[in-house]
């Protein structure tokens, strides 16, 4: 099982009305963006900066 699958399980409230598997994939989609978003920070802060006159 993955994380994604279980937070909606660990969530102390209802999810009345909110469609699991929607949620999951958006979870999953939010963890993709964030690990994209970080090695691109990660590529950028590794590039020698040139001067700018």
């Amino acid at each position: 099982m993955r994380h994604a699958d279980e937070m909606p399980d660990l969530y102390p409230h209802d999810l009345d009305g909110i469609v699991r598997t929607a949620l999951t994939r958006c979870i999953e989609e939010c963890f993709s963006c964030a690990q994209v978003c970080t090695a691109c920070a990660d590529s950028c802060l590794r590039k020698p900066r040139s001067p700018t006159w």
